[in-house]
Formats: C-alpha cells, sequence, structure tokens
C-alpha cells in the first residue's frame, strides 16, 4: 500500500490564464522553497527531504544529467547506495509567474517502492530505479492557483520523467472531485479507489500497489 502522503496537490488549475515557464531549478536557494511545498502537500518531514535533496545536490547527483544508461544508474547505485541513484533519477522544477517563483514539482522513483522492489530481487530494483517516476511534491503558490500553473508542472513533470526513459508516471492523491478532475483534465488515467495498480504492463516489473482506502493513484504511460 501506498503511503499516505506520498503525492498531493494544492493546485486544482483547469485553465491557463497565467504565463508560466517552467524550468529546473538553478539554485539551492530555490530548492529549499520545497520545503514549504512539501508542507503544503502533507509531506511528514519536509526539511529532512529537502536537506536530503540539498545533499545529493552538492554532490552533483541530484537530477545528474538526465542519467539514462543502465550502467551509469548501477554503478551509482553500488558506490553511493539507493537514495543517491534515486536521487540522480529526480528531477525538481518551478514554475515562474510575474517575474516570480509561485510553485514546483518534484518527480523520480521514491524509496517506498524501490524498497518493495528490492524484496523481490536486486534486478527488480535497477527496473524500478529506471523506469519508475512519481510526483511526490505538487504545488502552487495560493495567489496563482486555478490559472494552469498546477497543469504546466504536471506536463513538464511527464516530459522530464520520459527524457529519463522512464516508462511510467504516477502518484497519489486524496480521493476528491477537484483533484480527480485536476489530474484527469491533465492527461492523466486516475484509477478508482480501492483498485490495485499492476506495474508489469505498465513498466515490466512485478510489482502491484493499493492507495489508501481514502486516496486515489494516478499513472501516465510514457512510452
Amino acid at each position: 500500500m501506498i503511503e499516505r502522503n506520498t503525492t498531493h496537490t494544492d493546485s486544482t488549475a483547469t485553465d491557463s490564464r497565467a504565463r508560466v515557464a517552467v524550468r529546473e531549478i538553478d539554485s539551492e536557494a530555490e530548492l529549499h522553497q520545497f520545503v514549504r511545498w512539501a508542507a503544503m502537500c502533507g509531506i511528514g518531514d519536509p526539511d529532512y527531504l529537502v536537506e536530503s535533496l540539498l545533499g545529493f545536490h552538492r554532490e552533483g547527483l541530484l537530477d545528474s544529467d538526465r542519467v539514462t544508461h543502465r550502467a551509469t544508474v548501477r554503478n551509482t547505485l553500488d558506490t553511493h547506495g539507493v537514495p543517491a541513484a534515486a536521487a540522480t533519477r529526480t528531477t525538481a522544477l518551478v514554475a515562474v509567474a510575474d517575474g516570480r517563483i509561485v510553485g514546483g514539482v518534484l518527480t523520480g522513483p521514491t524509496l517506498w517502492l524501490l524498497t518493495r522492489a528490492i524484496v523481490i530481487s536486486p534486478d527488480h530494483l535497477l527496473l524500478a530505479l529506471l523506469r519508475t517516476a512519481e510526483i511526490q511534491v505538487l504545488a502552487v503558490d495560493e495567489p496563482y492557483r486555478h490559472t494552469g500553473i498546477g497543469t504546466a508542472l504536471v506536463h513538464a513533470a511527464a516530459a522530464a520523467a520520459k527524457a529519463m526513459k522512464a516508462h511510467v508516471l504516477y502518484g497519489q492523491f486524496p480521493n476528491t472531485s477537484a483533484l480527480t478532475s485536476f489530474y484527469r483534465a491533465a492527461g492523466l488515467t486516475v484509477r478508482e479507489s480501492g483498485t490495485a495498480v499492476q506495474f508489469n504492463p505498465l513498466a515490466g516489473i512485478d510489482l502491484t500497489v493499493t492507495a489508501a482506502p481514502e486516496d486515489r493513484i494516478f499513472t501516465h504511460g510514457l512510452r
């Protein structure tokens, strides 16, 4: 079962009134902004999450030139461990509107899924690193919600995951009609509450996950 606070969003944007540019972070100060966005999403320890990302950023591992080669990921896994290998496949993007940063999205392999994969076999772990990307944090600041920025961030996250040759983008969100409509409008497949999601047809990984009763899962094929 997916953890309760894996992916939430504070944006239910459905139009495109705001002019927005989505890009990768270019400073530690921008990465620090994910503390408040992660808090908006209900992440249990947003400070720890961002401090970990900052450490990988300083080591040159975070979103390491869009790592796509199996051998490169395998080497990072062997020399630095699972979290570092996941960091090389993780992307932090920000939305800029009116000359200011107004939202962000964090996408990449997550430890809860990787932990389940390694229980099966080391090969499954590597496949999960290479083929899966979860929207872990997605948030838009209050004055800029309902302007299309949330949708722009989702599309940018999907494009970044596809550039890394991931097979599936997925996430979990509270089961509300507004959020269901938002994710569907963004082009994602929203699964029925309580439905088990098979990762084999999506990414060739023998894993099955089910959302918490109060949540739903979305998926999006990237191949």
